[in-house]
């Protein structure tokens, strides 16, 4: 089952037509898989805790969360190896309020509450 979660980020996963959601203020990460209707909690948790609004997914199975709501780092999950790797960090604090976005360009996109400026982050 799912633990209590406020304030739950969520994000779409096309390689494995799955919804990944986890609360602002706790570490699980969950999988629940659209094709069969089950949730995975077993996933590796976040490796920090408040979760900011940013959290994206790209086309190639991996997804993206800001971390730490009034820091700066950014980090990957892969979905097939179930682990988080921390990516460049975003210039500036990315506060609790950030969104994100990957392009087909391959670079990360974010932005604050207030929209500017765009951040572009490379990615592995």
């Amino acid at each position: 089952g799912v633990s209590a979660t406020t304030q739950t980020r969520v994000v779409y996963d096309p390689t494995t037509d799955s919804i990944f959601f986890g609360g602002a203020f706790s570490t699980p990460l969950y999988r629940w898989d659209i094709a069969t209707s089950t949730l995975d909690s077993s996933l590796a948790a976040l490796p920090e805790t408040n979760l900011s609004d940013a959290m994206c997914s790209d086309h190639s199975g991996h997804i993206y969360a800001a971390l730490g709501c009034g820091g700066s780092t950014v980090w990957q999950y892969d979905i097939e190896a179930d682990s988080w790797s921390q990516i460049p960090d975003y210039p500036t604090d990315h506060g609790c309020n950030t969104s994100c976005s990957v392009h087909e360009d391959g670079w990360l996109y974010m932005t604050d509450l207030g929209g500017q400026p765009m951040y572009r982050l490379p990615l592995f």
